[in-house]
């Protein structure tokens, strides 16, 4: 897992380095969007970008719907301990929609705390930021993973650390006793990375 991890620092570094040059005025959007949705299985790395982007645009959009109608303190009062009641009965839930209900949160008082920005920038500042956040993620969590492993796969040293590298999960999965097993036994780390992708098709 330290490669997992030095890629997940990269891309919540890379993330508040590009908010910092951009001058944007919510650095943490992005760098929190990167280390939120960043997995060492590949699946719910990938599922958690699209989750995320969809809650956030569903939230912000919703958000910038409800400026539009100008509610007053008591209705906006009311509506955000509504949106915050949702949220806490759907955290424990299996699809990643907790990010539409706090985009929500947020960009309700940010505009109401009458900033001089619209809710049309704040809209595409929450999205464009989030998004920028979830590609980086699948940047260092997909692709990276997958270049470096393919150069070592290419230069003849396919190992147990190459495996981890290419395919994040099998580095849990070859912990399982069979595979701990097999190792004891001597066998070869091949068969030992075939049996780990098996055991991981299976437990998934």
């Amino acid at each position: 897992m330290l490669v997992y991890g030095v890629l997940l620092g990269l891309a919540g570094s890379s993330a508040a380095a590009l908010g910092y040059i951009l001058h944007l005025e919510h650095v943490g959007w992005a760098a929190g969007a990167a280390l939120l949705v960043m997995r060492p299985v590949r699946t719910q790395l990938v599922l958690r970008s699209i989750g995320r982007a969809a809650s956030v645009l569903i939230g912000a959009f919703a958000a910038a719907a409800f400026a539009v109608l100008a509610p007053t303190p008591l209705v906006l009062a009311l509506v955000v301990g509504f949106v915050m009641g949702a949220l806490a009965a759907t955290t424990a839930s299996r699809w990643y929609i907790a990010p539409g209900f706090t985009t929500f949160i947020a960009l309700t008082l940010i505009i109401h705390a009458n900033t001089g920005v619209s809710a049309a920038e704040r809209f595409w500042e929450r999205t464009l930021e989030t998004l920028l956040g979830v590609g980086l993620a699948l940047l260092f969590g997909a692709v990276v993973p997958a270049i470096i492993a393919w150069m070592r796969k290419s230069r003849g040293r396919f190992g147990p650390i190459d495996a981890e590298v290419h395919e994040p999960s099998i580095a849990w999965v070859r912990l399982h006793p069979v595979c701990v097993a097999l190792r004891r036994r001597r066998r070869p780390e091949g068969e030992v990375d075939r049996v780990a992708r098996e055991v991981d098709e299976f437990e998934q």
